[in-house]
């Protein structure tokens, strides 16, 4: 009998919820057609690359994706639907695009993500592009994939994750907050740059002149990274995993978190500078200035353990 009680209650609150939304909906003129994620279409914009010396992308929940163009020209194309608004201008060089999908009772709820799904901008961009690119999001992903630049690469996000794969740039600088940042495949011939908080940083096969990574609330993992001049990692409240990285100065600094991980060459050849606090670590400072190399370790409330795979 209880048992009964119980699922008819259940029922009747199910039936009270659904038209609770219902009556919210309404109030906020919801036209259920919105439903159907297929009602846009796809627009294009094309510029000849020679006419544009900087791409700037705004985006908010819009997914925002730079490609390489096989035909020499700058693309744009955008899904657009009547909840969203697009602009698509070129004015004394600089190609602007912005594009947001309208503040809805839908957009910002638990069904937003099938309203966004497929729903996105692209920019198509010929492989050697002398101008800097700068993508801005929110609420949903950056991503650059098999871009060959010769200008500066720069990418901010919120609540998204950034992605670069298999891309060249004269610099390279991600900022994120409550999403990961993804490297792999890069190479930047100044410096390549991240800031992230409150989510995964992984940098993978990545080349540079100076590298740094930062973190907070989230965990820093180097893996087959090198920089010609010097690499930085720091973390607050996150642990720093490093697999075969390599550059002549090396800073590695944490709070909150373990460092762990090799470094490649022969620990002989390295100056080394560690410092622990409430922690225990494997390595001992040394002063020998003839080393080539620097190592700087140091961690707050956590452990530093670190080889050396040699060459």
């Amino acid at each position: 009998m209880i048992r009964k009680w119980i699922i008819w209650t259940a029922v009747i609150l199910i039936i009270i919820g659904c038209g609770i939304g219902v009556l919210a909906m309404t109030a906020l003129n919801w036209d259920f057609k919105r439903l159907d994620t297929d009602n846009g279409e796809w627009q294009k914009w094309e510029f000849e690359t020679s006419e544009i010396e900087i791409i700037s992308v705004i985006g908010e929940n819009f997914p925002v994706r730079a490609e390489e163009s096989e035909d020499g020209k700058i693309h744009v194309l955008a899904y657009v639907t009547e909840q969203t608004d697009i602009l698509v201008e070129q004015q004394d060089g600089v190609l602007d695009i912005s594009a947001k999908i309208k503040p809805t009772f839908f957009s910002f709820h638990m069904f937003r993500g099938l309203k966004t799904m497929f729903n996105g901008i692209v920019i198509q961009i010929p492989s050697g592009y002398m101008g800097n690119i700068a993508l801005e999001n929110k609420n949903n992903s950056i991503s650059v994939s098999e871009l060959q630049l010769h200008g500066n690469l720069s990418m901010t996000n919120g609540n998204g994750a950034i992605t670069v794969e298999e891309t060249s740039a004269l610099s390279l600088t991600a900022v994120n907050s409550n999403g990961a940042i993804q490297l792999e495949q890069v190479n930047v011939r100044e410096e390549a740059q991240t800031r992230n908080s409150n989510g995964a940083v992984k940098i993978e096969t990545v080349q540079a002149k100076t590298a740094e990574f930062r973190n907070v609330n989230g965990r820093i993992s180097l893996e087959e990274v090198t920089a010609s001049k010097s690499l930085q990692a720091q973390n607050n409240n996150g642990s720093i995993r490093i697999e075969d990285i390599f550059a002549p100065t090396v800073s590695l600094r944490n709070n909150n978190g373990s460092i762990k991980g090799n470094i490649e060459g022969r620990q002989a050849e390295w100056r080394i500078v560690s410092n622990i606090k409430n922690g225990s670590s494997n390595l001992n400072s040394n002063a020998d200035i003839a080393r080539p190399y620097l190592l700087e370790a140091e961690n707050s409330n956590g452990s530093i353990r670190i080889e050396f795979s040699g060459r």
